[in-house]
């Protein structure tokens, strides 16, 4: 049988394993005592999300070759829905991330190895157990952290150019130094850009590109200090209807501290 290459979709290219898997980006790092999960989108080689039955392990390495495992999460069997996946990691792996920024995450998926990634190099790969799911949030004890998810439906989300797709509101009792980190994912052929809009204005943003109609994913962040007051930070692009697919894929976090 042919084997296939796999795309570890962080703006990171791996071949010479033979796997047939796609594994997407996963969410948020930010340091913490409680609980912290790992969650993903598995995709085929073509970009479009798996569903059904998968078995799913995380395998966490102090090196990205050989090395030794510092904590196992699975195999999980697990029922994806548009290729969703969302693993909560025992304290061993807390502890691990907590103590050290050099580790290494292989996810393997019905026995295929989706190669490693260092999650250094993934900013939202992990999600702290005490982040906000909340749309609205004021900071109170620092640090304080907001996510807000792409809560529209479809495969890409429906919006029109220019629009929000999603957006967190947030008040500050003083002048505060905020973290703001955002993600999506598109589907189409050749440019498209992800725009961080802050109270309006476009801070930063996000070009992709690829040659073909396919899934891609964008990372835009900014971090400032920002006057007293209620401020809303939001996901926007030039284009109509090529963005996100679901909750996994698109977010906003604000860290507050």
């Amino acid at each position: 049988m042919k084997k296939q290459r796999f795309l570890l979709s962080v703006g990171l290219i791996a071949s010479g394993c033979a796997v047939g898997y796609w594994a997407a980006r996963a969410r948020a790092a930010v340091p913490s005592t409680e609980t912290l999960s790992y969650s993903g989108v598995l995709t085929d080689t073509a970009g479009a999300p798996i569903n059904g039955a998968r078995n799913v392990q995380l395998q966490i390495w102090d090196q990205a070759m050989d090395g030794n495992i510092k904590c196992l999460v699975g195999p999980t069997a697990l029922t994806l829905t548009a290729g969703a996946f969302k693993m909560a990691l025992p304290p061993t792996c807390t502890t691990a991330v907590q103590a050290s920024p050099d580790l290494w995450v292989e996810v393997i998926a019905n026995g295929e190895s989706l190669g490693r990634t260092k999650l250094g190099a993934v900013p939202y790969a992990l999600e702290a157990g005490h982040a906000l799911a909340a749309d609205v949030a004021t900071a109170s004890t620092p640090p304080t952290v907001l996510r807000v998810t792409d809560k529209r439906s479809g495969c890409p989300g429906a919006s029109a150019a220019n629009s929000d797709q999603v957006a967190a509101s947030f008040n500050l009792a003083k002048a505060t130094t905020v973290e703001i980190k955002g993600h999506n994912i598109r589907n189409v052929a050749g440019r498209a850009d992800l725009l961080l809009v802050l109270d309006g204005v476009t801070v930063t943003e996000d070009l992709t590109y690829t040659p073909v109609a396919q899934w891609a994913p964008a990372h835009v962040s900014w971090a400032g200090t920002l006057a007293a007051g209620a401020h809303t930070a939001s996901l926007r692009a030039p284009d109509a209807n090529i963005w996100g697919c679901g909750e996994v894929w698109g977010d906003i976090t604000v860290v507050m501290h």
